[in-house]
């Protein structure tokens, strides 16, 4: 409206109901702590890397699909993010940022270890059964929700996991910008707009232990 008052298709009078407002933050729903110990759990033992993997380096399921153990680092613990699989294609990733090298935990490699066996002798780190790229569609549909449905935990999205990790590596007290770093973020906006607000839900964050050292200051004076 005040774009078409500008021109003189509308009277200037209705732009007066215009209101403009913030993006408000994407709604997302990261697992607590026991939420994914009762997912992996319910999940078939074969799919379990794949899973912890995802947990433990925040990476986005396309990128996940196109990983090869050329990329895998095992001397300096390290993962190469170059690439995505999405709709039965190899795609090149969205911006400069995403390509990254991600540090692999000991529980990461553990379960690279285990996937070894998995995917036999496949150039992919996550094949399908028959040793070719993963559909998305097919994990998300035979493997993620029912495995969701036997934790009986709410319906989410697939990119739980990254939103998990996040969650989690700053409830256990990570420096932001490594956490920014993993996830292929070149600033701390996008780690402190949409994680920030869920860490009361794993960790007391209420000033309580401020509190508590403030109060152990004063009888100590």
């Amino acid at each position: 409206l005040r774009f078409a008052a500008d021109r003189g298709y509308a009277q200037d009078g209705l732009t007066r109901w215009i209101t403009f407002q913030r993006r408000r933050p994407s709604e997302i729903r990261p697992f607590t702590f026991e939420d994914k110990a009762r997912f992996l759990k319910a999940l078939p033992i074969r799919w379990r890397p794949y899973f912890e993997v995802a947990f433990g380096t925040g990476l986005r399921p396309s990128e996940q699909l196109a990983l090869k153990w050329t990329r895998v680092d095992w001397k300096r613990k390290k993962l190469q993010v170059v690439e995505g699989w999405r709709d039965g294609q190899i795609t090149a990733l969205k911006v400069i940022s995403a390509h990254r090298e991600v540090d692999l935990l000991p529980p990461v490699l553990r379960a690279l270890e285990k996937q070894r066996l998995v995917a036999g002798g496949s150039e992919l780190v996550f094949p399908s059964t028959r040793g070719g790229y993963m559909r998305l569609d097919n994990l998300r549909h035979r493997v993620w929700y029912p495995a969701l449905e036997k934790a009986k935990l709410a319906q989410r999205d697939l990119y739980t996991t990254r939103h998990t990790f996040a969650t989690h590596a700053l409830a256990a007290g990570e420096d932001p910008g490594w956490v920014a770093k993993m996830l292929g973020h070149t600033t701390l906006q996008m780690i402190f707009t949409t994680y920030y607000r869920y860490l009361p839900n794993l960790v007391r964050r209420d000033g309580s232990l401020l509190a508590k050292r403030l109060g152990r200051r004063r009888m100590e004076g």
